[in-house]
C-alpha cells in the first residue's frame, strides 16, 4: 500500500499519569535470570510520583538502562535468534514531540543491550511474529525550512532485527512506482503550498533560502515519501515540476530548487535512522547522496 500524505499532525500522547495513577512498579519481563523492571525515580518537581525508571536486573547486579519517563512498557518479547533479541522496552517521555528510549535485550552469555532514541517514538508497537520481530520506526524531518516543532514529515520505516541490531526490511519499503493520477495529484498540491508560499513571504527572485514561518509540511512530506521508498529520482523530478515561476515570468524557475533540494537531502542523510537502519541500500540513494553534495 502506497504511503499517505500525513504531515503536521501533532502526536498526542495520553499517560495513565495525566489522571493521577502513576504506572505501577514491578517487573516487566523475565528470562533466564534477568528481568526488565519499571521502577521510581526522581523527577525536578518533589511531588511528582510518576517518574519512571528501567532497571535490568541480572542476579545480584541492577543496572539502570533510562530514567526520567512518564510511561514505560513492554513492546515485544521472544526467544534470541538472529532473528529476534528477547525483550523489547521502551521509555515514554510524554512530550509533544514523542521522544522515547527503546531497548532491545538479548540473552548471550549474559545480557546486551541495544539502544534507539529518537522523536515521535512514543507508541510505537511491535508487529506479531513468530519467527522476527517486526516494528515501524518513524523517520522524520523535523523543522525543515521553519516547519514548527508540532509539524513533521514523516515515513515509517519496516524495521527488524538481524545480527544483533535493528535493520530496515528494504523489501517492505520499497513501494513500486507512483500511479501518474497520484503523482499528479501530489504535483498540484506541492505547487499550490509552494505558490501560496511564494505569494505570502518572499516577493523576491530567490525562493530558498531564507526560511519560512510555518515550513512546506505537504511538499516535504511527498518528496520524502518517494525518497524514502525508493524513487528519489522522481522525488527530484516533481520537485521541478511544482516549482513556482518568477514573477515576471511563470515559465522561468525562481531561484532556490536546487538548494531546497540539497537541504532535505542532507536532511535524511543526517538522520540517524539513515546510517542505523543502513537505509543506503534502498534504489535511488545514490540520488539523495548526489543531491546532499
Amino acid at each position: 500500500m502506497r504511503l499517505g500524505l500525513i504531515a503536521g499532525l501533532p502526536l498526542i500522547f495520553v499517560s495513565v499519569c495525566a489522571f493521577g495513577r502513576p504506572q505501577s512498579l514491578g517487573p516487566l519481563w523475565q528470562g533466564d535470570g534477568v528481568s526488565l523492571i519499571r521502577a521510581a525515580c526522581k523527577s525536578d518537581d518533589p511531588n511528582d510520583r510518576s517518574c519512571r525508571a528501567i532497571d535490568l536486573r541480572e542476579g545480584q547486579h541492577t543496572q539502570r538502562l533510562g530514567t526520567g519517563y512518564i510511561a514505560v512498557r513492554l513492546v515485544w518479547s521472544g526467544h534470541s535468534s538472529g532473528a529476534t533479541p528477547d525483550a523489547l522496552v521502551i521509555g515514554e517521555s510524554g512530550g509533544s514531540g514523542g521522544y522515547a528510549e527503546l531497548f532491545a535485550v538479548t540473552l548471550d552469555h549474559g545480557a546486551k543491550v541495544q539502544k534507539l532514541v529518537g522523536e515521535r517514538l512514543e507508541g510505537v508497537q511491535a508487529k506479531p511474529s513468530t519467527a522476527r520481530l517486526r516494528l515501524n520506526l518513524p523517520f522524520d524531518i523535523e523543522h525543515f525550512n521553519g516547519a514548527p516543532h508540532a509539524g513533521t514529515s514523516s515515513v515509517p520505516i519496516p524495521t527488524v532485527w538481524k545480527d544483533g541490531d535493528f535493520l530496515a526490511d528494504v523489501a517492505a519499503l520499497v513501494q513500486p512506482p507512483v500511479p501518474q493520477r497520484e503523482y499528479s495529484f501530489r504535483e498540484l498540491a506541492m505547487r499550490q503550498e509552494l505558490q501560496a508560499w511564494k505569494d505570502a513571504k518572499f516577493p523576491s527572485r530567490r525562493l530558498f533560502p531564507p526560511e519560512s514561518d510555518n515550513g512546506t509540511l505537504i511538499t516535504v512530506q511527498g518528496l520524502i515519501d518517494l525518497m524514502l521508498t525508493g524513487h528519489a529520482d522522481q522525488a527530484r523530478a516533481l520537485l521541478h515540476r511544482a516549482w513556482p515561476g518568477s514573477l515576471e515570468r511563470s515559465d522561468v524557475k525562481l531561484g532556490g530548487e536546487r538548494d531546497f533540494w540539497r537541504g532535505l537531502c542532507r536532511a535524511i542523510l543526517h538522520h540517524p535512522l539513515w546510517t542505523r537502519l543502513r537505509l543506503d541500500r534502498l534504489p535511488r540513494a545514490e540520488v539523495i547522496r548526489a543531491g546532499a553534495a
